[in-house]
């Protein structure tokens, strides 16, 4: 990092990796009365710690793409937090969505005129048609099955915007429309990270404040994932070291980021 990184990088970045570390090597979790719940936390702790790995080695070259993994975990997290309000019914529409997360997948194979999975579609769409009414939206215009309309994500009406603002944090609601303006290519994603003159686009800004910023938004995501998953499972120990992580984390951010 050059002599602009803040100075207690080295700080935080050694305690985002003793969090990833410590969150890689909790005992097994044992499996609770909320099996559906059980594989969601599962998989959104692991998916949340592969970011975290990406995040730090993509952090330590200054790279704006940052805001490509910030943008995912904060997502991850507040579906994840949506769910854990009502764990049986939104983990349960969570699993249950994948035939028409397949499908929307297919279909775009379908439209290269790949043959080969026409059969596949054809099995999807009568399960879709036969048992997947929970997922009807009258209103919707796509996905269509066999004449009708469904939601285009497991979480039906509600939108991932509104989820991120339940997180009610400040650090990730005001981070999120930046990391949404970079992913989606918008002009003022490229204001605020390209450097500009009169005769050519220069360089990326050389660690923006918000490319600071970014690793408070990473680790705010992961830890914050990793207290619903250890909660769920009460693992009331974890949790503790959990809060004295988060603590450590604070003092050298010198703010607060849970």
């Amino acid at each position: 990092m050059n002599e602009n990184t803040s100075l207690n990088y080295e700080a935080l970045v050694k305690i985002s990796i003793e969090l990833d570390l410590f969150l890689r090597d909790i005992p097994e979790f044992k499996g609770t009365d909320c099996d559906v719940f059980d594989t969601m936390a599962y998989y959104f702790l692991g998916k949340q710690l592969e970011h975290h790995r990406a995040f730090l080695a993509l952090y330590s070259k200054e790279s704006t793409d940052v805001f490509l993994i910030n943008r995912s975990m904060i997502e991850g997290y507040a579906m994840l937090n949506y769910a854990a309000t009502d764990k049986p019914k939104l983990a349960s529409d969570w699993c249950a969505y994948w035939p028409l997360s397949r499908f929307i997948e297919l279909r775009g194979y379908q439209a290269l005129d790949v043959a080969e999975f026409n059969t596949e579609i054809q099995e999807i769409e009568t399960y879709v048609n036969n048992r997947m009414a929970g997922f009807l939206n009258p209103k919707g215009k796509w996905p269509e099955v066999c004449g009708k309309t469904y939601y285009a994500q497991w979480y039906k009406q509600k939108s991932i915007t509104e989820m991120v603002r339940e997180l009610r944090s400040k650090l990730l609601t005001s981070n999120y429309a930046r990391c949404c303006n970079w992913h989606h290519w918008n002009p003022i994603g490229a204001k605020e990270t390209l450097k500009l003159d009169r005769e050519r686009f220069a360089d990326f800004k050389a660690l923006s404040p918000s490319i600071k910023n970014s690793i408070g938004v990473s680790f705010n995501c992961l830890i914050n994932t990793a207290y619903i998953v250890v909660n769920h499972f009460g693992k009331g120990e974890a949790s503790e070291k959990l809060m004295g992580f988060n603590d450590r984390f604070c003092m050298a951010n010198s703010e607060d980021t849970v």
